[in-house]
């Protein structure tokens, strides 16, 4: 099974990479800050990135209002 068709991979990569922009947040200044910006902004621009394509499969599987029985 590849990490694309897990079911947890991609989550548990995000919650990792917050956990640890969060733990570089709290250590220091200068590189940390830039590893605690990487670490909170890339999962912040999954999720923003994710939402237009869910909208848009969410729309495509759609039935019309007049063909529901």
């Amino acid at each position: 099974m590849s990490w694309r068709e897990s079911t947890f991979m991609l989550p548990m990569l995000i919650a990792v990479l917050g956990f640890a922009g969060l733990f570089a947040a709290l250590l220091g200044d200068g590189w940390w800050d830039v590893a605690a910006w990487l670490g909170l902004g890339l999962p912040a621009l999954l999720s923003v990135w994710a939402l237009p394509r869910r909208s848009a499969t969410v729309n495509e599987n759609r039935i019309p209002r007049a063909e529901r029985p």
